[in-house]
């Protein structure tokens, strides 16, 4: 049989892959092969990775090919990673490259990690630069851990540094292990 249309409006998914694996865009077709957009007013994305793979960027477009905004209030989202592959960074970009408050209210989290690959700090700026909060209330999150890697205190703060109470309502967690 033919197509047909499944709850978002898509009926097949057109997927191209670029030179050496570099990108992949998909597109959203309706029943007779034509471009559409799928309930969210997207039509297709593209997904750009690097030499080792990692995905570095995600573009979403509508059915005429402009820039779509997609469910997290970003069109362009971009991702840097260090030389372990862990990422570094994540930011939140508008149709034209710019940064955007993405839908938890941030345009760029910034990620650190110790020697062992646990993650030490997350921090969350606006799309000035500046520093805000994230989706956990928190505009920076400190977290410590033990000798087998777990997490052993979690710290929330605001946008001036001092102790903040989460989403959550505290703003240090402490674990302990046996």
């Amino acid at each position: 049989g033919a197509p047909t249309a499944d709850r978002r409006g898509v009926a097949s998914v057109a997927a191209q892959v670029g030179d050496r694996a570099s990108s992949l865009r998909q597109t959203y077709l309706d029943e007779q092969g034509s471009p559409t957009d799928d309930d969210g007013g997207i039509a297709a994305f593209l997904n750009s990775y690097d030499e080792l793979g990692h995905l570095t960027e995600t573009s979403v477009f509508d059915k005429e090919g402009r820039h779509a905004t997609s469910p997290n209030g970003s069109s362009i989202m971009r991702w840097k990673y260090d030389e372990r592959g862990q990422i570094v960074e994540v930011s939140f970009l508008d149709g034209e490259g710019h940064p955007t408050r993405n839908a938890d209210g941030y345009a760029v989290s910034k990620h650190q990690y110790d020697g062992d690959g646990n993650g030490t700090e997350g921090t969350y700026f606006d799309e000035t630069g500046t520093i805000t909060y994230g989706e956990s209330g928190c505009a920076r999150i400190v977290r410590k851990y033990g000798p087998d890697h777990e997490t052993t205190e979690w710290d929330c703060f605001d946008v001036t540094d001092s102790p903040a109470l989460s989403n959550d309502g505290y703003s240090v967690a402490r674990y302990a292990f046996d």
